[in-house]
This record gives C-alpha cells, structure tokens and sequence, in this order.
C-alpha cells in the first residue's frame, strides 16, 4: 500500500466558531486582535489563553494584543506581518477583509 504525505501540520479543524454577539463592523471588531486570538486558539487552545486578551477598543489595549499575537506569529512560522497587521489595527479599508482571507487560506490550505 502507498503511504500518502500528511496534507498539513495543522490540527483538525475545530467546530465552527459562532460568535457571542454579532458583528456588524469587521474593521473596528478586529482591530484589537480579539477575534483573531479567538480563532487562533480554536487551533491552538493550549497556546492562546483568551483570558490574556481584553476585547477593548483603547490603542493600548490593542497594541497589547497584537504584541501577544505577533510573538504567537513568530513562534509557530505563521506568515502573518506587521505589514498585514497594521492596516487591521488602525482599521483601513480592506485591512480586516484582507487578514480574514490570509487567515483562512492558511488554517484551511485552500485559497
């Protein structure tokens, strides 16, 4: 019998994630890192604790989560910049939209 490779390291693809309230502005609502935390840890649980990030609008609080986020990046080999991160944080038009695409192609290997 012929051994196929392993598709990706990823583990399993969690359940889908329903969000607790709605959302109705993407670039504002991912602008703290929150969300992208929150989907992050549905791969990673043991790797991101969400009780380390605050869903806050201030830049502080922002700049905290997307600090945790950026070493998470780094530690893992995932492609995500500060590049790709700044347009979502200072919430420019298509900055949200793009991450979201970035992001599912990676965690899903589709595009």
């Amino acid at each position: 019998p012929r051994v196929l490779p392993q598709p990706h390291t990823l583990p399993p693809p969690p359940p889908p994630l329903v969000p607790p309230f709605p959302r109705p502005l993407p670039s504002r609502d991912f602008s703290n890192g929150f969300l992208v935390a929150e989907i992050y840890s549905r791969y990673f649980p043991a790797e991101i604790q969400l009780h380390s990030y605050e869903n806050g609008t201030s830049l502080a609080r922002k700049l905290d989560n997307w600090d945790m986020l950026e070493r998470f990046f780094k530690k893992h080999r995932i492609d995500i910049t500060k590049d790709e991160i700044s347009p979502v944080l200072h919430q420019r038009e298509g900055g949200a939209c793009a991450m979201i695409e970035h992001m599912y192609a990676m965690l899903t290997n589709r595009v």
